[in-house]
């Protein structure tokens, strides 16, 4: 049974890429071409479509399904930040949050040097273990000190950085994993991180 169910999700995957091949656009004015060269090497195509579900107790008030994201992990990344942002600033924008991970390329951490599949693979594993993540480019945000980093955070706003750091710490994360971010789209990067 576990070929049969292996089969048809391969199957599935592969019509869901081909049935939709097109890219996102960027509604920040980031260009994954002017990213470099390293951001795409090693990288792959092939599509992930996550559905976001309502679960009790949720801070967020709609079910939807994110668009097919196809194309290489930069561009994907791009799409998922693109298809999140709108929400972000919506329900996050100056609120606390628990950031669950943050990335660029280049960067050394956990024993290898991410790329952006390794980034891509990274935000993925974070999206399917917890209900609802989000996922953002720092360059959209005015509270982070660099703007070339991709941020997973936990869909939920928490009204101090003491109640996103508890989260953090009910979850059994590792402190230097998860802690608390403010988001805004003005101001500085200043008095907008507090570490666990």
């Amino acid at each position: 049974m576990g070929v049969s169910v292996a089969a048809v999700v391969g199957l599935v995957i592969a019509v869901s890429v081909s049935a939709n091949p097109g890219r996102g656009s960027s509604s920040s004015g980031y260009n994954a071409a002017s990213a470099g060269s390293a951001g795409r090497a090693g990288s792959g195509s092939g599509g992930y479509q996550p559905t976001y579900q309502t679960y009790a107790g949720s801070p967020t008030t709609e079910t939807s399904v994110a668009p097919t994201f196809s194309g290489d992990a930069l561009e994907q990344l791009r799409q998922y930040a693109n298809a999140d942002l709108s929400s972000v600033r919506a329900t996050l924008e100056d609120h606390w949050v628990a950031q669950l991970s943050s990335k660029k390329v280049g960067m050394p951490a956990d024993g290898i040097v991410y790329d952006a599949p390794a980034i891509l693979q990274d935000h993925l594993t974070l999206r399917n273990r917890y209900a609802s993540v989000r996922l953002i480019w720092t360059q959209d945000w005015r509270s982070f000190k660099y703007p070339d980093f991709w941020v997973t955070v936990q869909d939920q706003a928490f009204s101090t950085a003491d109640d996103a750091n508890a989260w953090c710490d009910g979850q059994g994360l590792p402190k230097d994993d998860c802690y608390a971010k403010r988001l805004r789209s003005t101001g500085g990067y200043e008095g907008n991180t507090k570490v666990r």
